[in-house]
């Protein structure tokens, strides 16, 4: 009797599935993102010191032109192509693939759905920070930059692109439960 065959759902077999949404879910309170890429431990020792080892699941996908390797950085990455990506979003937008609430960061990547709040509302630059990058920007040398109120002031022009709305987080209120309680 023979195998059963791997079913392809999306573009992805099962393993291939399993793979790809381990590497998307929250790792250390940290939540990936698609542009990053998955990153690939190498061989420490044997005649494959030093080269990439490939995850069984992602072999496939490398084989198929799904994702494509890449050693040009300290570590080996794995990246989407452009026919990965569509088969992502296929995946991510099916329910039964990808809960819809887990994988919500990566939805919102791949333009499923839409940014809570919108994306400047997501920024937790504080308004220091934000003087700082906006003189760098305009060619200030880094060392005349400071913080605090010692700090030169943004310009009108700066202040509008500034506003405190683009930058800070809105206060979300606290929950029924926990204003009931005082």
């Amino acid at each position: 009797m023979s195998k059963t065959p791997t079913a392809m759902i999306a573009g992805f077999t099962a393993k291939e599935r399993d793979y790809i949404r381990s590497e998307l879910d929250m790792y250390f309170s940290t939540l990936p993102s698609v542009a990053e890429g998955f990153q690939i431990k190498t061989w420490r020792g044997g005649p494959h010191a030093g080269k990439p080892k490939i995850p069984q699941a992602a072999e496939g996908l490398l084989d198929r032109g799904i994702m494509r390797l890449d050693l040009t950085g300290r570590l080996p990455m794995l990246f989407f192509t452009d026919a990965g990506l569509d088969a992502l979003r296929t995946m991510m937008a099916d329910a039964r693939l990808a809960d819809p609430k887990k994988f919500a960061h990566v939805r919102q990547e791949l333009g499923i759905d839409p940014a809570p709040g919108g994306a400047a509302a997501e920024s937790s630059l504080d308004r220091d920070a934000i003087e700082a990058a906006a003189w760098i920007d305009s060619g200030m040398p880094d060392a005349k930059v400071g913080y605090g109120p010692d700090a030169p002031k943004l310009t009108p022009d700066q202040l509008q692109e500034f506003a405190p709305a683009s930058y800070a987080r809105a206060p979300t209120p606290a929950p029924a439960s926990r204003r009931a309680r005082k």
